[in-house]
């Protein structure tokens, strides 16, 4: 294993766990949770630039090298690198860019190029309708899931494993939940007079002009023997600074002619501040309808936090489910935003952490709150901002470190808390064991492989079917793959 990341650390915890032989090239000095990952393994001094690195790890010897630094360029060269120097070793690379990716697996062959937000957003999703999520994999088109079944849980049955854990597809656990309760009478009176409170200076303006076209009409209707028609007129003329002329006041009193005057610089003013006002408000609705800040209506919808590739690929898996889903992303220069105008995804540019963005989102009636930003602690901030409003909002945390999320979760009551190294790092661990593997999954003590294999195969000794067709999808005991 190369490289030094959140999913390094996880790898090395995995392999020490499942008893492989491993081995490190941090590239850098090692921080103390990588030390405490790997300690007691064989450990590679050198970094990514020393020529001899690639001659000490003997690559020749592996059943597999595992890319896992932070950087996709970092990763690449090394894999071009490993190529040039065995072309035969099987790679398996960590990159951030799932699209490129793709096309890097068919070019360089015999390697598997993976994305820990691709492989964790499913996950992700199931845990967004039910609690117990152990691992979610993708065969052909659909993703399934492995749930450990809680009390009381009359959910979908699915395929009975034991130990109550059972696999379905994903698309099963879309159903129809409980009605929510209503919105608090309190919260229902904040979110009305938060959306219909009129701007102050608006009001004052309006009232201004219509108390002078009241008192400039009552004046010159008597001052000047004018019909009330009549002296509306001459005043609206006057306001608008039209000026007909059919009307004059050159021969009225001076009293008369300051009144119009007064009439004129008053009419001038309270315009110029009414087409200000009015245009701001023109501009601001605009400006709220392209980020998307208004009332939503939805009921029942899921509330996806955070817009980087997680929560994109989450609000993907959501939608492919039918289910309803309302993205709240702070940045608003963040290039994703448009995908979602493309796929006419409801979102908001605004911060989560405040009460009236999620009131507005309709959080009292959401299914469940998904926080997918890479920041540990804004998560939790939504999260708790979202339990004040609604104490029994089914909440989901992304977080970076899985004994921390553990934390997080007894200690806040948090439904559940996620680590995206953590999910998706028994999917890197299965491609260096076998190409045709997906995952791993522990049941019973026992390490299960979790493979696609060929119909025309037949079943081995203590492989579970899961899916059957074209290609089938088997669990398949770890111990008889031919392993280090």
């Amino acid at each position: 294993m190369i490289g030094q990341s959140h999913l390094a650390v996880r790898l090395g915890e995995l392999t020490r766990k499942l008893g492989l032989n491993a081995q490190v090239a941090p590239l850098a000095p090692m921080d103390a949770e990588m030390q405490t990952a790997w300690q007691g393994r064989h450990v590679f001094a050198g970094s990514a630039e020393d020529p001899e690195l690639l001659h000490q790890l003997e690559p020749q010897n592996a059943q597999a090298v595992l890319l896992c630094s932070k950087s996709d360029e970092l990763n690449l060269a090394l894999a071009l690198s490993l190529r040039d120097a065995c072309a035969g070793v099987r790679l398996v690379i960590s990159f951030f860019n799932s699209r490129m990716g793709m096309k890097i697996e068919r070019e360089l062959g015999n390697c598997a190029v993976l994305s820990s937000a691709e492989l964790s957003a499913p996950s992700f999703a199931a845990a967004a309708l039910h609690d117990g999520v152990l691992q979610t994999v993708r065969h052909g088109n659909e993703h399934f899931a492995f749930l450990q079944s809680q009390e009381g849980d009359e959910g979908p049955n699915g395929i009975d494993l034991g130990s109550g854990v059972r696999f379905l597809p994903l698309s099963r656990l879309a159903g129809p939940r409980p009605r929510i309760r209503d919105v608090p009478v309190r919260a229902s009176r904040y979110l009305h007079q938060a959306r219909h409170a009129a701007d102050r200076y608006l009001v004052g303006i309006l009232g201004g002009i219509a108390g002078l076209l009241a008192l400039s009409t009552t004046y010159f209707r008597f001052d000047q023997g004018m019909s009330w028609l009549s002296s509306l007129y001459f005043v609206v003329t006057t306001f608008c600074t039209v000026g007909y002329g059919d009307y004059s006041l050159k021969d009225a009193s001076d009293l008369t002619k300051f009144m119009g005057i007064l009439l004129m610089l008053s009419s001038v003013t309270l315009t110029a501040g009414f087409f200000a006002i009015l245009t701001n408000a023109l501009v601001q609705k605009r400006t709220d309808v392209l980020e998307g800040r208004r009332r939503y209506r939805l009921n029942n919808h899921v509330l996806v936090c955070g817009l980087g590739l997680v929560g994109l690929r989450i609000t993907e898996c959501l939608r492919a489910m039918g289910l309803k889903v309302l993205v709240i992303e702070q940045d608003r220069s963040n290039p994703m935003l448009e995908e979602m105008r493309a796929h006419r995804v409801p979102f908001m540019v605004a911060d989560a952490t405040l009460d009236r963005t999620l009131r507005i989102a309709n959080l009292p009636k959401v299914r469940s709150v998904v926080c997918a930003i890479n920041n540990d602690l804004l998560d939790l901030e939504i999260g708790l901002a979202a339990r004040e409003i609604r104490p029994d909002t089914h909440l989901v945390l992304r977080i970076f470190e899985e004994a921390f999320a553990q934390r997080i979760q007894r200690h806040f009551h948090i439904h559940t808390a996620l680590s995206a190294s953590s999910l998706s790092a028994p999917a890197f661990l299965a491609k260096a064991l076998n190409p045709q593997a997906l995952s791993l999954l522990e049941l019973d003590g026992q390490p299960l492989l979790v493979s696609v294999k060929a119909a025309s195969e037949g079943p081995k000794p203590g492989e579970i079917i899961l899916v059957e067709g074209d290609s089938s999808l088997v669990l398949t005991p770890l111990k008889s793959q031919n392993q280090p």
